[in-house]
């Protein structure tokens, strides 16, 4: 039987939490707070949402397309997530490797010929990735 390293564990926690149920919780809090503790009991507005289920309905349907257009923003038109990946990129040692592996690659592809120094960092790439690999492996 395998041993179940526990910051594996962890880190899928994290990562299930982070993702789905802080959302969730997170949605259906705001909602139960804000129509219990802000608009029920003001008339004007009691009149709009007469019930918690037109206010959820009301909530979702403008947060929602809300929610798409931030996303979509900070992923295509701010430099939000050019500096996230920035940050991914120098804490990743793989990602450097699959730059150069595929800087090589593309060589290949154009029929160009390698140069001794292409060799030399294929082979410097192939002893990076199995030390890495090793480490990881390690550590399962």
């Amino acid at each position: 039987m395998r041993k179940i390293n526990p910051f594996r564990a962890w880190y899928y926690v994290r990562q299930g939490y982070a993702t789905y149920l802080v959302f969730v919780i997170a949605v259906t809090n705001l909602m139960i707070t804000t129509y219990y503790l802000a608009l029920k009991d003001v008339t004007v507005l009691h009149y709009i949402f007469p019930n918690f289920l037109l206010f959820a309905l009301f909530v979702l349907s403008v947060g929602i397309p809300t929610s798409f257009f931030l996303g979509y923003w900070h992923y295509k038109k701010s430099s939000a997530q050019r500096s996230q990946l920035d940050i991914e990129v120098e804490v990743n040692p793989l990602t450097p490797l699959l730059i150069q592996t595929f800087l090589i690659v593309q060589k290949l592809a154009n029929r160009t010929e390698l140069s001794k120094e292409d060799i030399d960092r294929i082979n410097l790439i192939n002893k990076q990735v199995e030390s890495i690999l090793k480490k990881v492996k390690h550590n399962e």
